[in-house]
């Protein structure tokens, strides 16, 4: 059987890469809205995608908030007797999935708004006036 311990130390610095990974697209996110070197659209029917970054964010803070509970978790199964750690190792690999699935989706929101915004700069007849 495996060293559960040494598996609990991959899975924590695993978790600990998606949580980069989350950040480095949470901060390129904030940048897209804060930014100024891109074209916003003027009517109110072009700018409603941008409400998919709050479902995204949303999801990127839970993906982080479990990265965190999974740092917690590893402590405790240092802490603890040797019969609880199978049950912490249960937990820490469900929150893991958990980390990882919602970093995917909020992958899936900012890839519809960008998406979307492909489809506006393409089809939108503002560009041609240069306006930003």
């Amino acid at each position: 059987m495996a060293d559960i311990p040494s598996i609990l130390k991959q899975v924590l610095d695993s978790s600990a890469q998606l949580s980069g990974w989350a950040l480095i697209i949470g901060g390129g996110a904030v940048a897209v809205i804060v930014g100024t070197s891109y074209y916003r659209p003027k009517r109110l029917l072009f700018r409603v995608p941008y409400l998919l970054f709050l479902p995204g964010w949303a999801c990127i803070g839970y993906s982080l908030y479990l990265g965190n509970s999974i740092v917690g978790k590893y402590l405790a199964s240092i802490m603890v007797r040797e019969d609880q750690i199978a049950n912490i190792a249960a937990q820490i690999n469900d929150i893991f999935a958990s980390q990882h699935v919602y970093l995917l989706y909020s992958l899936g929101f900012f890839g519809l708004w960008l998406f979307l915004y492909v489809l506006f700069w393409v089809f939108s007849e503002s560009f041609d006036a240069g306006e930003k």
